[in-house]
């Protein structure tokens, strides 16, 4: 029997959203740092030139560590699935756990291997698959193997109708 793609990483784009936010953050830490006289604080005084250029630094920072972390997580995974690095089951969805609190966190496996989702998380796939998850559910995952902190993650779902 033939296999029906869910998801599929290769379609994912990169996370301009985010990127496109920290953008902005990055933007306005550059302008207070080219013109520091135009910062003030509480009281509505200038702030000193080093105070209002090391501010923008630290403004500057934050989008520098996101758009690290969210293109390094990105071209890692593009990586991985490009060159056909990622591992490849097909099995049944077993041990199916649904808890529904502030958000939904899903656990199950499929031959053993564990996989677990929050809706709460940001990571690729994750709010296409969740509908589709139930116990008994026969699919093939290519997914790459995680560890502790950081379960294994889908580049692929696919189902059989």
């Amino acid at each position: 029997m033939k296999f029906e793609i869910i998801y599929d990483f290769a379609h994912e784009p990169p996370p301009f959203f985010w990127l496109g936010i920290m953008g902005i953050l990055a933007l306005v830490g550059v302008y207070f740092f080219i013109f520091p006289d135009r910062m003030k604080d509480k009281q509505g005084k200038v702030m000193k030139k080093f105070q209002a250029r090391l501010f923008a630094l630290w403004i500057m920072g934050i989008p520098g560590l996101v758009f690290y972390l969210f293109l390094s997580e990105y071209t890692e995974m593009r990586n991985y699935y490009t060159q056909g690095q990622c591992q490849t089951i097909e099995g049944v969805i077993e041990n199916f756990k649904s808890v529904e609190r502030n958000v939904r966190h899903i656990t199950f496996t499929v031959q053993g291997v564990p996989f677990r989702y929050s809706s709460g998380t940001i990571e690729y796939g994750t709010p296409k698959i969740m509908p589709y998850l139930h116990e008994g559910l026969s699919v093939r995952l290519y997914y790459l193997p995680g560890n502790q902190k950081r379960g294994n993650r889908i580049l692929k779902f696919e189902q059989r109708p």
